[in-house]
């Protein structure tokens, strides 16, 4: 307990006051003449103790009455622990964290934080002593919207409210930078969103007394958390899967909720439903594409006015004409590469490809050519195609290289290695002896997309996918997609969306029994399909564009034109959308949705937050927020209760007296 006029605690003597008149006036006595001693015998020995009972029963009453006044005045206050130091008049520093993450709002519209949160600082600015500094700032960036007396602050705070997540390490981070200043007070306004707390150390903070604001809303509200292509190469004129996923943000149950799948800016399906409360559920669309190219997706929900989670952008590409080329001075390298290509052409026609000897007499083939397959490590130095393979692979081609199937340790002796900047005493020679093998499983892949295409044919993800027996290894490897006993058996080298694909081993079943597995076909597919597979990349609002050394014109999904280049700041996808680049008069859609963090909503647990802030107050729905500010900062006033106490003792000495003196 304390006292915010501690000054009045001096008048704490006076409430002997009572005591000293008691025994001053019982000090004299006066003497009365009696004409007879029969008068005595009214008096009884009980009454006069009774007298004295109500005597001392009165001075007790006259000594509190004192004492609780002076209280009274002195304004006692019960603390809190993590206020203690705190009274009503001292200035303190006070940050006003503000959560402007995609979940407060929503929204595809622009709104500003001003206008979200201008109610809730001015009634923790009222709350505030006299001189007390504010900073206001934003939980995405910790970016500072005011810093300064409040007796200066105009009501107003600049910025918008936006598509990203917030992270809360970083205002720990920032809280931090007041490490030398007392009387510290944060106010932080939030859904609490789990995701958010995702990096913040236990305890921080421990030296500021936090104020958590609840803004979690029980708003009826569904967002599509993601949306994926169930099947790994989507290809015209074959059923295509899609598979969307929904949450039910609200604890209420929700009923005829509609999901439509929009393709190329058509209604391809729909689908109506029901949620219970907060639940995750997954819905599937199937369709078929007749025509190759880049379809533009879209997902959408009809239910709620939280309109900025009803959509989800995402694309499906099908390769149109296909060219490959096939380079290796033996047919039996390409036997099985080639009876894999004759039956993917036969349900895909716009697959072609050809030999060796269409393209050394026309190198223009082999630069203009989606996907190059090279057996033999000195095939390119020796038929002099170094110029045209990096013209391809300039060109945003993939060109996978192989050994030929008599290739050995000895034959890496050319000007290969160098070509690719690799050292060539770092690749060595592995062959198993005729007993053993190598079994490759999903541990040695480093790619998602290779390793979905063998888990549905093993029994379980440890099982092998295929056998190696003999095979070439990358000791100084950078960018593996298969790793051998901790070295490299494929690496890959990419750059501006071409690539060159170094392998260890031949298609032949000398090397490897992969030819065998049903899969096989399915690989190959898989192979040339990859470039567009891997150019299909979603973005997240708050994610930067990758910068390179080419000029880009991007625009948004408002339709604002950027122009950027090596002079730009990094370009910022700042909401979701459909964006569009152009490089070289070729175009490319970005697709953008909010983060995934924000859009699969889990809210923190109190007990979490409590662990998190050493001093913390959680406020919900407080009807009356300034005094419960108040009330919390300085602690519960108990000056009127002393004030009643008083008053009812005055009464019940004024009845005592009234009554004892009428006996008398």
């Amino acid at each position: 307990m304390g006292f915010l006029s501690s000054m009045y605690l001096w008048l704490l003597p006076l409430s002997t006051l009572p005591l000293l008149i008691h025994l001053f006036y019982n000090r004299k006595f006066k003497t009365v003449n009696f004409s007879s001693i029969k008068f005595l015998k009214i008096l009884k020995i009980d009454t006069i103790r009774k007298v004295r009972i109500i005597e001392i029963l009165l001075l007790v009453i006259r000594t509190l009455i004192v004492l609780f006044i002076i209280l009274m005045l002195s304004k006692p206050v019960m603390k809190s622990k993590s206020f203690s130091s705190l009274t009503s008049n001292n200035p303190m520093v006070c940050v006003i964290a503000l959560d402007d993450s995609f979940s407060m709002t929503k929204s595809k519209k622009i709104i500003s934080i001003n206008d979200f949160y201008s109610d809730d600082i001015n009634k923790i600015i009222r709350t505030l002593p006299l001189n007390s500094k504010i900073n206001i700032v934003s939980l995405t960036d910790t970016t500072t919207l005011y810093s300064g007396l409040m007796n200066n602050f105009n009501n107003k705070v600049s910025g918008k409210m936006k598509s990203t997540y917030s992270d809360y390490s970083l205002l720990s981070d920032y809280l931090d930078n007041f490490s030398s200043e007392f009387n510290k007070e944060v106010h932080i306004f939030s859904d609490l969103q789990e995701s958010s707390f995702r990096n913040v150390d236990i305890n921080q903070s421990e030296d500021w007394n936090v104020f958590i604001h609840d803004l979690s809303t029980s708003e009826n509200n569904i967002s599509i958390i993601s949306a994926k292509i169930i099947n790994e190469i989507p290809t015209i004129n074959k059923e295509i899967e899609i598979e969307v996923l929904v949450q039910n943000d609200s604890p209420e149950n929700i009923k005829n909720a509609l999901l439509i799948l929009n393709i190329d800016n058509m209604n391809i399906g729909q689908h109506q439903f029901d949620l219970s409360g907060f639940e995750v559920k997954t819905y599937r669309f199937k369709t078929i594409l007749t025509s190759p190219g880049e379809h533009v997706c879209s997902f959408e929900l009809i239910y709620d006015n939280l309109f900025g989670d009803n959509f989800y952008y995402f694309p499906i590409r099908i390769n149109s004409d296909i060219n490959i080329g096939i380079l290796s001075n033996s047919n039996t390298d390409h036997y099985f590469l080639e009876s894999a290509l004759k039956a993917l052409s036969d349900s895909n026609k716009e697959i072609s490809y050809n030999f060796k000897s269409t393209l050394i007499n026309d190198q223009s083939m082999i630069v203009e050519n989606d996907i190059n397959f090279i057996f033999g490590y000195d095939f390119i130095s020796n038929n002099n195609i170094e110029s045209s393979i990096i013209d391809h692979f300039n060109n945003a081609g993939d060109t996978y290289i192989f050994p030929s199937k008599d290739e050995n340790i000895k034959s890496t002796d050319n000007d290969f290695f160098e070509f690719l900047s690799y050292d060539q005493n770092t690749v060595h020679w592995v062959e198993y002896d005729s007993t053993s093998f190598y079994n490759v499983s999903e541990k040695n892949i480093y790619s998602s997309t290779i390793n979905n295409l063998f888990i549905p044919t093993a029994k379980n993800t440890a099982d092998p996918f295929f056998k190696i027996f003999k095979h070439f290894q990358f000791s100084d490897y950078k960018n593996p997609v298969i790793l051998i006993d901790g070295k490299s058996a494929w690496e890959k080298i990419e750059s501006q969306g071409g690539s060159i694909n170094l392998l260890g081993f031949n298609f032949n079943l000398n090397w490897t029994n992969l030819p065998m597995k049903a899969s096989f076909i399915s690989f190959i597919d898989l192979l040339i399909n990859m470039s567009i597979y891997s150019e299909i990349k979603l973005y997240e609002s708050g994610d930067y564009l990758k910068q390179d050394n080419k000029e880009k014109i991007i625009k948004t999904p408002d339709n604002k034109i950027f122009i950027i280049n090596n002079n730009s700041d990094p370009f910022m996808f700042s909401n979701p959308g459909i964006y569009s680049t152009k490089e070289n008069q070729k175009s490319l859609n970005m697709y953008v949705n909010p983060p995934y963090i924000e859009l699969l909503y889990n809210k923190v647990d109190f007990k979490t937050m409590r662990d998190l802030y050493e001093n913390v107050y959680i406020v919900q729905n407080e009807k009356n927020l300034e005094n419960y500010i108040k009330t919390s900062r300085i602690g519960v006033e108990l000056w009127r209760y002393f004030l009643y106490m008083a008053i009812l003792l005055i009464i019940i000495e004024m009845v005592i007296s009234n009554q004892f003196f009428r006996r008398i």
